[in-house]
């Protein structure tokens, strides 16, 4: 008999690929990044540390820029930008001042002002400059009371012209009276004291005091002086009293002294 002949194989089966074994470790994915390169001896990577300075060196940090350096200390710079190197003060133990003619310095406020002067380092130059400064200022304060008590005066005078009007000669030929009787200059000239304050004060020429010496003058001219102080009649007629007296008596037999015209 003749061998059957062999059956054909199928397609689907023809075309399965012959079964292969995988490699021993397969190849990782394509795109995954390969793991950084691990130091040796050590698992993990730790970040540098950062370098430390030298001994007695500043960290950079610390260290001061110029314009750090100029921003604490201004630098002063002249007309043409350029840096201006002031000099050295030279503090002195002891200031001497250069005075103008007529002017004079407290010599107890000068020894106060001296060690404030040395606190703040002034030389004799600037220490100068403030007195000069204190002693234009005094004068400026000394002028200006001096106007007020001028203007002061004034207007007294102006006050009492008005108020003794067309009367003001006969006033103050009263006044004198009174003054040159009461307040005589001294042998040499002086003012007695108490005109000396009435000037001095500008009372002289107030008219309440110009009034009250207006009626000691005309007393005195009257021949009626009358002492205050005194009681007992004077030498006259039996009976009177003192202010009649007076009326009857001459001045000039009362008080010899005070019968000047």
């Amino acid at each position: 008999m003749p061998e059957p002949a062999e059956q054909p194989v199928p397609a689907a089966a023809a075309a399965q690929p012959t079964e292969s074994k995988p490699a021993d470790k397969p190849a990782e994915a394509a795109g995954k990044p390969a793991e950084a390169a691990k130091p040796a001896g050590d698992d993990k990577a730790k970040p540098a540390e950062a370098a430390k300075p030298a001994e007695g060196q500043k960290p950079a940090e610390e260290l001061k820029t110029l314009l750090d350096e100029a921003s604490e200390e201004e630098v002063k710079l002249d007309k043409d930008g350029k840096p201006i190197v002031e000099d050295k003060k030279t503090v002195p133990e002891k200031y001497t001042f250069t005075l103008a003619e007529g002017q004079i310095i407290d010599e107890k406020a000068l020894e106060a002002a001296t060690p404030i002067f040395q606190k703040l380092g002034l030389s004799n130059e600037q220490a100068q400059e403030l007195i000069n400064l204190q002693l234009q200022l005094t004068k400026q304060n000394e002028e200006g009371h001096v106007k007020a008590f001028t203007q002061y005066v004034e207007d007294l005078k102006t006050e009492a012209k008005t108020y003794f009007g067309p009367k003001l000669p006969e006033v103050m030929r009263n006044v004198a009276r009174a003054r040159d009787t009461f307040m005589p200059k001294s042998a040499d000239g002086k003012e007695h004291p108490l005109q000396e304050k009435l000037n001095i004060s500008g009372l002289a020429n107030d008219k309440d005091v110009l009034e009250f010496f207006d009626k000691v003058g005309r007393t005195i001219s009257e021949g009626k002086f009358v002492d205050g102080k005194r009681s007992a009649p004077v030498k006259g007629a039996a009976g009177q009293t003192h202010e009649q007296a007076s009326e009857t008596v001459p001045l000039d037999k009362v008080y010899p002294s005070m019968a000047r015209n």
